[in-house]
């Protein structure tokens, strides 16, 4: 029986237009109601993600910058924290910059970013978050050490950081895609399935009891965290070769489907 719900947001939880169809948010208050315990992770920082978990009537933790931040929904306050060490934020910043891409600074819950002029709109269409403008991304990472940097620009741009930050700092940083547009580092010791480890252990919730839903890159490691782990429909064929199954798009209400499948007609 599963016990413990973990939900991606984007292309997951939400469709195109940034809202949670009627059917699905039903699915998942339904699961609620019937004693499951549903988290969000997400690639988003956690103010990026409170309107959701606000529509949901979630409690307890979620997992904010890729699994980087545990977070205490009533307290919203960081219970749980891995960054970047400052000289390799600082490297790959500079490489990002020196490319031509956009660095974009996660820390304490917050997002800093210098501005978009340089990118095209449809760039930042995915930016679904709230900025804090600063004047020098540096200075900003010696004060705010980095939970996660988010690179934002063309996909050949972003596979030569991805290349540099993996052939430079592998053992000390992941590098995933999120989006077409959007590369994101953060640290080894960090993920979405070491922070599934960590929900699990917190509700003493057993791997076979846990189900886990997303569409991108990050959500590989919540995969091999979860007794059941599904891909969306809209997940690229890396991503779903990496679940058990794969269930519809997002905009066609995959996780209800999922949910139907793996937890009302268990109940």
């Amino acid at each position: 029986m599963i016990k413990l719900l973990a939900l991606d947001i984007d292309g997951t939880l939400i469709r195109e237009d940034n809202k949670i169809s009627a059917v699905v948010k039903e699915s998942i208050l339904k699961a609620c109601n019937n004693g499951v315990k549903v988290v969000l992770l997400s690639g988003r920082n956690y103010f990026g993600m409170k309107e959701y978990i606000r529509e949901l009537g979630l409690k307890g933790i979620a997992a904010s910058a890729n699994g980087a931040e545990i977070v205490s929904i009533e307290e919203e306050s960081v219970i749980h924290q891995q960054t970047i060490p400052y000289d390799i934020a600082k490297s790959v910043v500079e490489k990002s910059v020196s490319v031509g891409t956009v660095p974009i600074n996660f820390s304490n819950l917050r997002v800093y970013t210098k501005g978009f002029d340089s990118l095209p709109r449809d760039y930042i269409k995915a930016l679904n978050q709230e900025f804090h403008y600063i004047e020098d991304i540096y200075e900003n990472l010696k004060n705010y050490p980095s939970a996660k940097l988010m690179l934002v620009g063309a996909r050949e741009k972003l596979a030569f950081i991805k290349d540099f930050s993996q052939t430079s700092y592998g053992d000390c940083i992941n590098a995933d895609y999120s989006m077409e547009t959007l590369l994101e580092v953060y640290s080894n010791k960090a993920d979405k399935g070491k922070a599934l480890k960590y929900i699990m252990e917190h509700y003493q919730i057993l791997k076979e009891e846990t189900m886990c839903i997303g569409d991108s890159e990050n959500d590989i490691p919540m995969f091999k965290s979860a007794g059941i782990s599904v891909a969306m429909g809209n997940a690229s064929e890396n991503v779903k070769l990496n679940a058990m199954e794969i269930t519809d798009h997002v905009e066609n209400d995959g996780v209800k489907l999922a949910l139907e499948k793996h937890v009302f007609e268990r109940i």
